[in-house]
């Protein structure tokens, strides 16, 4: 009877090494799938490019914020979405992410598929592989257009109230003026009207003096012109 010995050793080896990343290639699949259903169901609009500005992954929020569908943007250039007069900023920020530094809270404007501007919030980050290496580039665009409407509100209260506040200034300051030129206008009036009465109460004065109680009746109207003109001195 002849016995034949075979070494399977490495045979086993390998069959566990299969089945511990059949196993990692399993657990890694479902974590893909379910960060792609977080992805896909997020309220932020979620775009993925490649290194070279191609739109790879596009989620339903980027379609409502956007109005392209993933079958239309997906393989088209990113700068798809910027307007003419900001190609250069698109350009800066893929540069900045392939470098692998983060942009957050970048505040500009991005273009719909109708044409229409909106204003965006954006975070845009790079992708790494397992080596570290940056693979891609992704976006997150939030709408901030009611918020830049209320700052727009805000800056055109302030700007009225500062004008507001301006207006008030200048009519206290000439209402004081005003003030100033009655008491002035006053005092002058005192003093022009105050000379010439002097003079007649004293030749009131005198009249009295000569006619006595002669003429009474004259002397009722020079006591009467008297009496007010010393009112208007005083």
């Amino acid at each position: 009877m002849l016995l034949t010995l075979l070494d399977i050793t490495h045979r086993r080896q390998t069959e566990s090494d299969l089945k511990d990343q059949a196993a990692a290639l399993e657990s890694a699949n479902k974590a893909r799938t379910f960060l792609a259903d977080i992805v896909e169901s997020s309220d932020d609009a979620i775009k993925v490019e490649s290194l070279e500005g191609t739109i790879t992954f596009w989620n339903e929020a980027a379609t409502l914020l956007f109005g392209y569908t993933d079958e239309e943007v997906v393989g088209q250039p990113a700068s798809m979405l910027a307007p003419e007069d900001l190609f250069v900023e698109e350009r800066e920020v893929l540069e900045t992410a392939k470098r692998g530094v983060r942009t957050e809270h970048l505040s500009t404007v991005r273009k719909r598929k109708d044409g229409s501007r909106v204003a965006v919030s954006l975070n845009i980050s790079p992708v790494r592989d397992v080596s570290g290496q940056v693979v891609a580039v992704s976006t997150i665009s939030r709408d901030i257009t009611d918020q830049k409407k209320a700052e727009e509100d805000l800056k055109e209260y302030a700007d009225a109230l500062e004008a507001a506040n301006r207006t008030l200034e200048k009519l206290s300051k000439a209402a004081e003026s005003a003030s100033r030129s009655k008491s002035e206008f006053l005092a002058n009036m005192s003093h022009e009207i105050r000379t010439p009465m002097t003079a007649i109460l004293g030749f009131t004065d005198v009249l009295l003096g000569e006619d006595g109680l002669e003429n009474a009746p004259l002397n009722e109207r020079r006591l009467f012109t008297r009496s007010n003109g010393t009112a208007c001195i005083c």
